[in-house]
């Protein structure tokens, strides 16, 4: 009598099959996201305000676009605006691979290339700091609140030096992105008197 090995079904067969190709695919999204360098940062400084005060903050590299007054039109009351985003102006918002769409919020940051298609947006408007009791309080509010996909930080400094008013709008789209930037954007976030040298980091 001869034995005959037992074949597997065809469905136990491709079941495999696709745990495998998902296993492998796994994998190599964590490999690409362990040997991705650290995110870098450029440092804003604004141009001077009628009293010489500047204000500073880091912001991540690849918010590569930068929109002034001109072409974000100023609004009344305002002594300076300024916006730094991952959104090219001409363009709109990037096109979304099939793959990131496919994929929840909280994982996307995964990709290799969500950098590029996750959004973010730094805004800044200074303006007249509200008096209380005749004078200006110098003080600091900061709020996060969540709208998924996107992940808030607004940020309002009162500088009773200047007498100024900076609010700092922060958004990003991707968890693990805000939760790694936004300290750094926050922390960097600061108001430098007239003859106050740019820091260094």
């Amino acid at each position: 009598m001869v034995i005959r090995p037992t074949q597997k079904p065809a469905a136990l067969r491709r079941g495999t099959a696709v745990i495998a190709a998902a296993a492998f695919v796994i994998f190599g999204i964590v490999v690409v996201w362990l040997l991705r360098p650290p995110p870098t940062y450029r440092r804003y400084v604004s141009p001077p305000l009628p009293d010489g005060t500047r204000y500073t903050f880091l912001y991540p590299r690849y918010y590569r676009y930068s929109l002034g007054e001109k072409e974000l039109g100023q609004p009344s009351n305002t002594l300076q605006m300024v916006r730094l985003t991952t959104i090219d102006p001409a363009k709109g918002p990037p096109a979304e691979p099939l793959l990131y769409r496919l994929m929840p919020h909280q994982l996307r940051w995964l990709l290799p290339w969500s950098d590029q298609n996750g959004l973010g947006d730094i805004t800044v408007m200074v303006g007249p700091a509200p008096l209380h009791s005749g004078r200006v309080l110098s003080g600091r509010k900061d709020s996060s609140w969540n709208q998924a996909p996107e992940h808030h930080h607004d940020i309002t400094i009162t500088d009773a030096h200047s007498g100024l008013k900076l609010t700092m709008y922060s958004m990003q789209t991707i968890p693990a992105h805000f939760a790694r930037e936004d300290p750094v954007i926050a922390g960097s976030f600061r108001v430098l008197p007239p003859g106050t040298q740019v820091p260094k980091n």
